[in-house]
């Protein structure tokens, strides 16, 4: 590999002399050849700090929502800053996060003349605001023992609540749908039993027949769960998004999580996913003080069938950093050769990439201008 010589400001120069007695103490050497690098490791959702001068965090801008939705797009950028007083080699990596997910799955059929205590004892309780919900702008179709007929069906007041204990089906017009030529209405459907007992509701499903029409409703239950995700990589590189899937004990009901990747992060960061090892490399060495460009722009809530009621989702982002090289890395006391710079990353990440330093067209160290390439192992 060709030599060449790393000219820093008087400053630089400094900075390198002092941390040198730094070095020597967290080195350990080993035959005159071999070194324990300053490394460090950050959570956006766990700061953690590094010994030695070396300290590189994940940053983030963060729009949390109140009620996170399908199709809703949050803004949450992420990138890595150098809070420490050595440059530094960063990579960052999304850790398959486990969520808590409450699913919603079919219980016992409601038998309208015998709910009890045993009955409600395994049902999903709602809040009485929750139940206004459900029958808000709808039409009564069942009411505490009995369905409605037709031509009686009333438009519920969504500030009154049943004061006797029954099963309380409501339904709301969805569109319209042909089939052979025929056009016909179809309807959604919404309800709860009602315990005048403990004054409590619970949520059901409508049952209908093949003409979408009530039939009869089974309890709902809720189960919790703590899941872990599938984590597709594929856009990553043609639509600039990475796919987070956590599916039900049978592998079905998925909740899918789209992460947005920044529109221009291919210009700063290099994606790696050799082996399993999935990670994005920072191609430029991050100097003290100085931020990447964002990796991460947004979160959204893609798809989430109707089986879950809610979940729990944290997006850790995980920043890796290894400080460059200052010089004699081999132990034969030439300096500030070229190689020296990325030994240490060369030797902790040996087994997924290695990193060749180029220098801009002054050849000279200027880590604002000069690029890494990154190559997989």
């Amino acid at each position: 590999m060709r030599k060449k010589n790393i000219q820093k400001s008087n400053q630089k120069s400094k900075e390198r002399k002092l941390l040198g007695a730094t070095l020597a103490l967290a080195a350990l050497i080993v035959g005159g050849s071999t070194f324990a690098w300053f490394t460090s490791t950050d959570l956006v959702t766990n700061k953690l700090s590094s010994t030695g001068g070396l300290k590189v965090v994940a940053t983030e801008s963060f729009d949390r929502p109140d009620n996170w939705t399908p199709e809703v797009t949050v803004k949450k950028e992420v990138g890595a800053l150098n809070a420490g007083n050595i440059d530094a080699f960063v990579r960052l990596s999304l850790p398959k996060t486990q969520a808590t997910v409450t699913r919603l799955s079919d219980g016992a059929t409601v038998n309208f003349n015998a709910i009890n205590a045993a009955a409600l004892k395994d049902a999903k309780e709602i809040t009485r605001e929750e139940a206004i919900a459900l029958q808000a702008g709808a039409y009564l179709v069942f009411s505490k023992n009995a369905l409605v007929v037709d031509s009686q069906e009333q438009t519920i007041d969504s500030s009154t609540l049943p004061n006797e204990t029954g099963l309380y089906i409501f339904r709301r017009k969805e569109g319209t749908e042909t089939v052979n030529g025929v056009t016909k209405t179809t309807y959604e459907y919404s309800g709860y039993v009602y315990d005048e007992t403990g004054d409590k509701f619970y949520l059901v499903k409508a049952i209908t027949d093949g003409e979408g029409k009530y039939e009869s409703a089974k309890y709902v239950t809720e189960t919790k769960n703590s899941e872990a995700p599938e984590v597709d990589y594929t856009k990553v590189n043609s639509d600039n998004f990475i796919t987070v899937t956590y599916k039900d004990t049978e592998g079905k009901n998925p909740i899918v999580i789209k992460i947005n990747l920044d529109n221009n992060w291919k210009d700063s960061w290099k994606f790696n996913d050799n082996n399993g090892h999935e990670k994005f490399y920072y191609k430029k060495v991050l100097t003290s003080g100085n931020k990447t460009p964002n990796l991460i722009k947004s979160v959204k809530l893609e798809t989430a069938q109707d089986a879950y009621y809610a979940f729990d989702y944290n997006l850790d982002v995980k920043i890796e950093s290894i400080q460059i090289g200052t010089g004699d890395a081999d132990g034969n006391g030439k300096a500030n050769e070229e190689a020296d710079i990325v030994v240490p990353v060369n030797e902790e990440w040996k087994e997924e990439v290695t990193a060749t330093y180029n220098y801009s067209t002054d050849g000279k160290y200027s880590p604002d201008d000069d690029v890494l390439t990154w190559t997989s192992k």
